[in-house]
């Protein structure tokens, strides 16, 4: 029909055409009575010459309408030959729709399914009417599903003849919808310090089984199956629907559990890892479950995760979790002398920190060499100079000969050269694989252990030898060393030979760190902790002075500083310069604890050009009232409650980076007034 059409589009054309030409000619020789037109052509003459070509153009036009439904009639009569005479009901029972269009995409024809949904397509464009079959033209899609009246059509498209075949596929969405609303939940719901608070109450106490009630309700009245598999476990089971009605609640278990016994000494939060997208294999959904639980403790508690098929997604988090003080009990002191049996049988032992590496990141590290030289193994510190902090180079250059520094010390490119399986490789300060120095390390088939103080988050280390030492609560990296130092059963944390400059840079890790004990994070085993260096050695004043700046940094810092704008009520964010490339990120650090040093500071956020081709770098800081860790994750950073980063990987630019962090900011401040406002 579409080939009728243009043939019937041309002859049209071409006919009036030629009856304008007669028309126009017949009208100038009459005018100007050309070969004496005016005696042979009357004006009677010229009406009959008209009403002729009116009757033949009548004529023309029904032989033409004639022939298209000559032609549609042999069409429904091929079909007809083999379905019968009962075509719109072969239709109707198939739910198959057929539009027509012509070359401008405007309806010329429809069958009777489309008829029978009661909309007038035809002369109508095709596009006008449901945007989205565009994609068959923009996109190059084979198929679009479209809604219409309340069903649900998927359409293709067949281009060389317009066409566009409807099937209604309304029955199978909604099965599919059944079966994801009905598709299975599994959660892991974990009592956040039970066991270390458990000798200070009795377990049928008041404050337990209030608890146990409201963990139970809260899940029952989604429509969770709930059951207890240990006194600070839960498993729940149930599906989307129940889950969805979860999410609408906003998690709100959480601070159900946490207000029942807020600002106490002994507080028990709730920990929830939730796994669902996964309906073929039963195990593999629990244990995403419990991989979820376990990340979600390891990020310091208070908080859930949810695992859509590997995906994770955070929730909750918008509390500091109070610090365990009874952590440094039997479990723990089983997991250092777990740390140290490993080192112990280790051939030698490689011990590596992050990028720009800091004070800590090398306090740390040199804690663990004291312990390697008491176990009589060799042991290197993995360090590149071109990624260490500057005060952290002028400290290995100050504090240690050329000798020392050959033999302590060793280039990532030559560790990845000489390590192999019978070496042991320690992470400090660090658990992001792309933030290791010489990550390329991490690829080898070696016993790895990692010790961090920072939030764990997706982008982890995968092989490690045993449960990662993830611990959010700690103030720094050389705090969870010296614990180990201080609670083994090898030996006596006194009779360990520490060495005064080795104690010395661990105190100022710590230092730095807790911006000198300002933090939040500060709890007594950080004191416990500086009060043993001090008493192995530790300068005080020489560790202040490994942390000073320098004037011309001095300088730098007091401008940014008087550049800080308030965002948000308490909230500070200063920028260096667009054309400030390659600032020392301990620079961009040290502004930010320079702005919390001011009253009513809240949390301050500082923004700076890291690398000569643009990489930018945020640094933050917060009193703990702000889950600066959290906002920074949101950007793809991570780090502590009330200190954390984020860095570019790529290059960009000052102003679109503040703009995405004041948008992220905002949300999170809406989230988190949500989160008291239900309390």
């Amino acid at each position: 029909m579409i080939k009728i059409l243009r043939r019937l589009r041309v002859s049209t054309l071409l006919l009036l055409f030629i009856e304008i030409i007669i028309i126009s000619t017949v009208i100038i020789f009459y005018y100007y009575d050309i070969l004496q037109f005016q005696s042979v052509f009357s004006f009677a003459v010229m009406v009959g010459l008209l009403v002729g070509i009116l009757i033949f153009n009548i004529i023309f036009n029904l032989s033409a309408f004639s022939a298209l439904l000559k032609n549609r009639q042999t069409k429904d009569l091929q079909t007809a030959e083999l379905l019968g005479s009962d075509i719109p009901e072969a239709y109707r029972y198939a739910g198959l729709g057929i539009i027509i269009t012509d070359q401008d995409d405007v309806v010329i024809w429809v069958n009777e399914v489309i008829q029978d949904l009661d909309i007038q397509l035809i002369e109508k464009n095709i596009f006008t009417w449901k945007d989205e079959l565009r994609q068959f033209i923009r996109d190059g899609k084979a198929k679009v599903n479209v809604t219409i009246g309340g069903r649900i059509f998927e359409v293709k498209y067949l281009t060389t003849s317009h066409m566009f075949i409807l099937k209604d596929i309304s029955a199978y969405e909604n099965v599919i919808d059944i079966y994801h609303k009905h598709s299975p939940v599994v959660g892991i719901v974990v009592l956040d310090n039970y066991e270390e608070n458990a000798p200070a109450f009795d377990e049928h106490s008041n404050y337990i089984s209030l608890i146990r009630t409201t963990v139970t309700a809260y899940f029952n009245g989604l429509g969770f199956v709930v059951r207890k598999i240990r006194n600070d476990s839960y498993y729940v089971v149930g599906n989307i629907i129940a889950f969805e009605k979860m999410k609408a609640t906003k998690f709100s278990i959480i601070d159900m559990i946490f207000n029942l016994d807020k600002g106490q000494s002994r507080l028990i939060t709730l920990s929830i890892g939730i796994a669902y997208g996964i309906q073929e294999d039963w195990l593999k959904l629990d244990a995403s479950a419990y991989e979820a639980v376990e990340l979600a403790v390891a990020r310091g508690g208070n908080q859930g995760m949810i695992d859509d098929q590997h995906k994770k997604e955070p929730f909750g988090g918008y509390r500091l979790s109070q610090e365990n003080e009874m952590k440094t009990a039997a479990k723990v002191r089983e997991r250092n002398d777990k740390i140290l049996r490993f080192m112990k049988d280790a051939q030698r032992i490689f011990v590596v920190g992050h990028l720009d590496t800091d004070m800590d990141s090398l306090g740390s590290a040199l804690a663990i060499k004291t312990v390697a030289d008491y176990f009589k193994v060799p042991l290197k510190i993995i360090l590149d100079y071109q990624s260490t902090e500057k005060r952290t180079r002028a400290a290995v250059s100050s504090l240690f000969t050329v000798e020392e520094n050959k033999e302590f010390f060793i280039r990532s490119e030559q560790a990845i050269q000489t390590i192999n399986a019978k070496d042991l490789l320690i992470v400090v300060d660090v658990s992001r694989p792309a933030l290791v120095v010489g990550n390329q390390i991490l690829d080898k088939d070696i016993p790895t252990i990692v010790i961090d103080h920072h939030k764990r988050t997706d982008e982890f280390i995968a092989k490690v030898t045993m449960e990662p030492v993830i611990d959010t609560a700690a103030s720094s990296a050389t705090e969870l060393v010296v614990d180990i130092i201080m609670h083994n059963k090898y030996f006596k944390s006194k009779e360990l030979p520490l060495p005064t400059t080795y104690a010395t840079i661990m105190l100022s890790g710590i230092y730095l760190d807790t911006n000198f004990y300002k933090l939040k994070t500060v709890g007594p085993r950080t004191f416990d902790a500086s009060r043993y260096l001090i008493e192995r050695g530790a300068d005080t004043t020489k560790a202040h002075e490994l942390l000073k700046e320098d004037y011309a940094e001095v300088l730098v810092i007091n401008r940014v500083t008087a550049s800080a704008q308030t965002i948000e009520t308490g909230m500070l964010l200063a920028t260096f310069q667009e054309e400030e490339l390659n600032i020392d990120p301990s620079l961009i650090a040290r502004v930010s604890n320079n702005l919390m040093e001011m009253r009513g500071v809240n949390a301050a956020f500082v923004i700076g050009k890291v690398t000569q081709d643009g990489q930018v770098k945020i640094s933050c800081r917060s009193d703990g009232s702000i889950n600066v860790g959290l906002i920074m994750e949101k950007l793809g950073g991570g780090g502590h409650f009330s200190m954390a980063g984020f860095q570019t990987k790529t290059t960009d630019t000052i102003t679109n980076i503040q703009q995405k962090l004041i948008t992220t900011i905002r949300e999170y401040l809406v989230q988190a007034q949500q989160t008291r406002n239900e309390e």
